[in-house]
Formats: C-alpha cells, sequence, structure tokens
C-alpha cells in the first residue's frame, strides 16, 4: 500500500522538513545581522582631555573619560 500526499505521515514529514528549511534560514539571516552590527562597531573613540580632543583605541577607555560622538558615528554602550 502506498501513501498519497495528504496521509497524515507525509504531511507530517513534509512540515517537519519545511521547518527545518525554515529554521535554518532564520538562523543564517541571525548571523549575518549580527556580524553587520559588530563591524559597525566602532574601534576609536574620541577622549576629551582639557581643551584638546584625541583618538584612542576602544579597549583604552577608562571610566570617567569624557568621549565626543561626532554625528553619524556609531555608538555603543557594551564592551
Amino acid at each position: 500500500m502506498t501513501e498519497d500526499r495528504t496521509s497524515p505521515p507525509l504531511l507530517a514529514r513534509r512540515w517537519r522538513r519545511e521547518r527545518s528549511e525554515d529554521e535554518s534560514d532564520a538562523v543564517g539571516r541571525a548571523e549575518r545581522d549580527l556580524k553587520a552590527l559588530i563591524d559597525r562597531a566602532p574601534r576609536i573613540v574620541h577622549r576629551r582631555i582639557d581643551e584638546r580632543i584625541e583618538d584612542i583605541r576602544i579597549e583604552d577607555v577608562a571610566v570617567g573619560d569624557l568621549l565626543l560622538a561626532r554625528a553619524g558615528e556609531v555608538a555603543s554602550s557594551w564592551r
């Protein structure tokens, strides 16, 4: 006896396969979006010391530093 295309077991297998493909697509999109965000993260920041501004690596920022964010620059609150 052969299963027709609308039999419950066949439909269940098709549903699981399509769901798995949808989840794989979603994971791929999420990974690309996360990479795009990381690529935009600042690597250099502008620190104000007295009346001058100096560019420093983000790793060198210390608590209490006064930082300058210029128009169009991306600012991140995590380290």
